[in-house]
């Protein structure tokens, strides 16, 4: 069994490593192999490799992030910088929000009191909530979802951590409410099972710089809401990028920086400087406004509202945005 990849011909190995594009398999994996099949879910590509005997060409564009293939009936994934953040956010996390956000009775409490009071400005964004299906994107602790829930709203939680979701759903059954939530990599979230399936998307706090390849991100969001349904994507102001206005102590960058670096995940600053040593480090990739809004645009997403709100440090700056888009019913998947 031979392969030929960018020109190159070898045998197939048990695995081998090679870098693609998400998503992007060119034509001649289908046209020039037709005995392999490729199972391309999402960007940590699938390849199954059955019976590829002849000599033909498959082209595939560049990608920085390595993916490993298995021949037919294994497959792994190596989305090493998601598997980075998993153990950052995992380090401590119970024990941190207990700290910070109170006991799972005590937030609950809170919760109950005045749930739309804790959707804070994001209540604006949904025109109902009673019987609504959310994806709640990294939502982490609850913090959100607990209330949205409380307003009826069908909720489910997609995260990275399980410390993350032993704190969320404590507080929910202290609430007397129910989550869903789904620990595991955001993009490989199942697009069979939530095909079609949410009303809303809806992300807030912080949530794309933790994705290296924010059109795999969006295409994964436009797949899992039903057509006519509507993404909320809150999140930290490009402006951070070269200002920082909300105060996470981030080294500053060219606003058009692609880089993808290592920093401090959002707690550490919190603790004694020796802990924060040894604390884990996150992968990060920043945006700017514009990539942001057309990776949602390319992604089959209508651009319906866009706001930008002040720091919490300083109200001349801006600290957080909003964009709100539409999966037209009809429209191309």
């Amino acid at each position: 069994m031979r392969f030929r990849i960018a020109g190159r011909a070898g045998e197939i190995p048990p695995f081998f490593f090679a870098n693609f594009t998400a998503g992007r398999i060119r034509s001649g994996c289908r046209e020039g192999l037709r005995n392999v099949s490729s199972a391309c879910r999402r960007s940590s590509i699938r390849c199954i490799i059955s019976a590829a005997r002849q000599r033909k060409r498959i082209d595939f564009e560049p990608l920085n992030v390595p993916i490993r293939f298995r021949i037919k009936g294994e497959q792994v994934n190596l989305r090493d910088y998601s598997a980075q953040n998993k153990k950052a956010w995992e380090f401590d996390a119970y024990a941190f929000w207990i700290r910070h956000a109170g006991t799972p009775e005590e937030r609950a409490a809170e919760d109950v009191k005045d749930p739309l009071k804790m959707l804070r400005r994001h209540a604006q964004y949904f025109d109902t909530f009673k019987g609504v299906r959310i994806a709640n994107i990294c939502g982490s602790c609850g913090k959100k979802a607990v209330p949205l829930a409380l307003l009826g709203a069908d909720v489910t939680v997609f995260d990275i951590s399980e410390a993350n979701k032993r704190y969320a759903l404590e507080v929910a059954e202290a609430a007397g409410t129910q989550i869903e939530y789904v620990v595991g990599d955001v993009l490989e979230i199942d697009t069979d099972r939530y095909s079609d399936w949410f009303d809303v998307v809806f992300m807030e706090g912080g949530v794309l710089h933790y994705f290296h390849d924010i059109d795999e991100f969006m295409r994964i969001m436009h797949a899992i809401l039903k057509p006519g349904g509507r993404i909320i994507c809150s999140d930290f102001h490009p402006f951070t990028k070269i200002s920082d206005s909300l105060n996470f102590q981030m080294p500053a960058m060219s606003y058009f920086s692609t880089e993808i670096f290592e920093g401090e995940m959002a707690h550490a600053r919190f603790y004694d400087e020796e802990i924060r040593k040894t604390f884990p480090k996150c992968s990060y990739r920043k945006y700017t406004i514009s990539e942001i809004l057309n990776a949602m645009i390319r992604s089959g997403f209508t651009i319906r509202r866009f706001d930008e709100h002040p720091s919490w440090e300083n109200e001349d700056l801006p600290g957080e945005f909003t964009a709100v888009g539409v999966k037209e019913a009809g429209g191309e998947e």
